[in-house]
């Protein structure tokens, strides 16, 4: 496998399928009509610094997570290089993090790292309290594949206030991805994660598929690496 400089997604000419077609014409809509994007699914979970003021959590935004059961979040496990659960708080049902409007969501605590694998980098953080949010399914999909997070559009870029949906397309022959426990996929169209995606969802109607873990750059030409969810159904299902 090929030596390759990667991304970590914290802090022209291609075929689409018809399905991703369809998911794309959605997305373009919703710009056209005046909206930021389409609104995130409820189970999308910002990560930020338990010290982030109530009215604005922006700059103490560091990852992303999903929730995958009623206390458990499943997010990238170097996002929590560094950090202690009690360092941690989730926002379930995130979507703005500025001062600029209303920050919606659960705000809650997270109590312990219930499950860590940095080859892998998939975790799970066990939530003080539970969320009343229905938990997203595993599920192991390769259409219709949305990411969504606080990612910005280039390295060392601002970060969106609002979370923003990124549709991909998985890349069957990938010589750089590390192991068959990541997909690996280009954006479909302009803009691709890149930092601040990192632990982040990638859905597939609505159900969990991948975590964004990495990549060769934040270019739309440039392939992610995102860790399968299925690895982590043992684990919530202790």
């Amino acid at each position: 496998m090929a030596t390759a400089f990667r991304v970590p997604r914290h802090v022209g000419g291609r075929i689409y399928p018809r399905r991703m077609k369809r998911l794309l014409l959605i997305l373009t809509a919703a710009l056209l009509a005046g909206c930021a994007s389409p609104a995130p699914p409820p189970t999308l979970v910002a990560l930020i610094s338990h010290s982030a003021p109530a009215d604005d959590v922006a700059a103490m935004h560091f990852c992303g997570g999903t929730l995958v059961a009623p206390d458990l979040v499943a997010t990238a496990a170097h996002c929590l290089a560094d950090r202690t659960p009690a360092s941690i708080d989730a926002i379930v049902g995130a979507d703005n993090l500025c001062r600029t409007a209303p920050i919606g969501g659960t705000r809650i605590a997270v109590a312990s790292v219930e499950y860590s694998d940095a080859a892998l980098d998939v975790a799970l953080l066990r939530l003080a309290s539970p969320s009343t949010v229905t938990p997203a399914p595993i599920a192991a999909s390769t259409t219709d594949l949305v990411a969504w997070g606080w990612g910005t559009a280039s390295p060392g870029g601002v970060a969106p206030c609002s979370a923003r949906p990124v549709a991909l397309s998985v890349v069957a022959d990938c010589a750089d991805v590390p192991s068959d426990d990541y997909l690996c996929a280009l954006p479909s169209g302009a803009v691709n994660t890149c930092t601040g995606d990192s632990g982040g969802p990638v859905y597939s109607d609505g159900a969990l598929v991948a975590i964004v873990s990495s990549g060769l750059g934040c270019g739309p030409g440039d392939p992610g690496f995102y860790g399968r969810a299925s690895l982590l159904e043992a684990a919530i299902d202790r």
